[in-house]
């Protein structure tokens, strides 16, 4: 699931395959500067359907996908409380979505995220 997402972001053509101009943009990824660039790079990985905001069920494919990716076995009651600290940090006016201005402004605010992601 994570790795189809991270593929998603760099996959601007949705061919299923990476070309060359793709692949030197997923080389920049690794070069990104500042914080709010490396925000912003990752809301479009949570952002899996590219819809330019994130709802409930992408940020459940998201944790439960980086513990898998981690090799971590977490049980239901940690991945919940995953899951809840993302939505009610970032998603600050409850509307159930979250836009990625919402995301950068708030992201550093999540536990979650700043354990996994962000490591200053």
């Amino acid at each position: 699931m994570l790795s189809q997402a991270v593929f998603k972001v760099f996959d601007t053509d949705t061919s299923g395959t990476m070309d060359f101009s793709e692949y030197m943009q997923a080389k920049q990824a690794l070069k990104l500067n500042t914080m709010e660039e490396k925000l912003g790079w990752i809301f479009c990985v949570f952002d899996s359907d590219g819809g330019g905001t994130i709802d409930i069920c992408e940020i459940e494919e998201i944790v439960v996908g980086i513990f898998d990716f981690a090799g971590i076995k977490a049980n239901e009651e940690i991945l919940e409380a995953c899951i809840k600290d993302v939505k009610d940090t970032l998603d600050v006016d409850g509307d159930g979505s979250i836009t990625k201005e919402e995301f950068v402004r708030n992201a550093r605010k999540s536990k979650f995220i700043k354990n996994m992601f962000l490591s200053d």
